[in-house]
């Protein structure tokens, strides 16, 4: 049960503060402050969550000790490691506080640090959601005092800029990709790869998004599962496609179609390669799509490679640029729908808004293969012909 606190206008006294506590006793407060309507509301929420604050014995610690226990109760494995990793992230930037000090700013700081290691947005509100979800676990158990997440309100400005994710790469952008992860360039004072990893495995990653539109996720989980030294599968022998195997992102077996130029690539990989961009290190099968995704964007980074430009920062090419390459290409030869099956969107507006319209220079490449079309003549000689 929470406490209200009401404002009330008692002559001689002023305005006075006057709630009932949990025992059902009436309580009052004299407020003795500047006599303006925001000043009284910010004074009466001051006091009213100073009497509902809760985890007042309770550390962040030995919260995240009942998170451990209860709210991952349930969960899969990906979002028990996402949400560990936001958690530590977040111990990491505060410490080990009261719960009952707890505020919106502490969150706030957190998003604002990712914003400037220059995570892409959707990755900074993918996290942020994640850990939202656990304080609002803990507000609803009683374990972390009230917080409301606060609303933002974008700009039109900022509505126009996030139109588009960012544009196509072309193949001299992807060789200096390439050429960055294999030297293992340093990138503000630190190199690109750890010890023990294999810089052909995100090599590989690079040239799955490029020529088949793969995600993150689909490198670190699909196998060649098609027998030993077969890397590609035929349908009626004629269709060349690759096996999905079953614990990809949807939980579903299909085979995607692939091009001459995907099939061309595959049949230089090693036989002996079994994953795409799961590479073995000295701690084991420890590669995870958060890495391979930061090293990708990393390269991209140290390469100079913009791929967008707004009023508030700088993106440069990552991973997901690479299948954007892919997905613009496609659009230029085949429908809208045959994109889809290719890049596994579940709905082509996807497609139509983020991918779509990136393709300027493709439009005016093929208006100007329209060879000597005068508009202003066919329209008089229409005009004529209905005379």
């Amino acid at each position: 049960m929470k406490i209200k606190v009401k404002t009330v206008k008692a002559g001689r006294d002023g305005i006075v503060f006057r709630w009932t506590d949990l025992a059902g006793r009436t309580k009052q407060r004299r407020y003795q402050g500047r006599k303006t309507r925001n000043r009284i509301e910010d004074a009466r929420r001051e006091i009213e969550d100073e009497l509902n604050a809760v985890g007042v014995d309770l550390k962040w610690s030995q919260f995240l000790e009942q998170v451990r226990t209860l709210y991952y109760h349930g969960l899969g494995n990906r979002a028990i490691d996402k949400a560990e990793t936001m958690l530590r992230r977040f111990q990491a930037i505060h410490g080990d506080f009261w719960c009952s000090r707890l505020h919106k700013t502490h969150l706030l700081d957190m998003e604002r640090q990712m914003v400037t290691n220059d995570l892409a947005s959707a990755t900074i509100n993918s996290n942020m959601a994640t850990i939202w979800a656990i304080v609002n676990w803990g507000i609803d158990h009683d374990l972390l005092p009230a917080i409301k997440r606060p609303r933002r309100r974008k700009r039109k400005t900022d509505k126009a800029e996030s139109v588009s994710g960012g544009r196509s790469l072309t193949g001299e952008e992807i060789d200096r990709m390439v050429a960055a992860i294999r030297a293992n360039v340093e990138l503000n004072g630190k190199p690109l790869l750890k010890s023990g990893e294999d810089p052909e495995s995100f090599v590989r990653a690079i040239y799955a998004g490029r020529l088949m539109g793969l995600r993150v996720d689909d490198c670190h989980r699909l196998s060649f599962n098609n027998g030993s030294g077969r890397h590609v599968a035929y349908i009626d022998e004629t269709m060349p496609v690759i096996a999905f195997c079953s614990d990809q992102k949807n939980g579903l077996e299909e085979d995607v179609p692939l091009t001459p130029r995907a099939v061309d690539w595959l049949r230089t990989v090693p036989d002996d390669v079994e994953w795409i961009a799961r590479a073995k290190g000295t701690r084991g099968w420890h590669k995870t799509p958060h890495r391979l995704c930061r090293v990708i964007a990393n390269a991209g980074k140290a390469a100079r490679i913009v791929t967008k430009r707004t009023s508030r920062r700088i993106k440069f090419a990552s991973a997901h640029d690479l299948r954007r390459t892919f997905a613009v290409e496609m659009l230029a030869k085949l429908s809208v729908k045959e994109v889809q099956k290719l890049t596994r969107h579940a709905d082509c507006q996807i497609l139509l808004r983020y991918y779509a319209d990136v393709q300027k220079d493709t439009l005016q490449e093929k208006m100007a293969d329209l060879g000597g079309f005068q508009v202003g003549k066919c329209i008089s000689q229409v005009s004529t012909s209905r005379v």
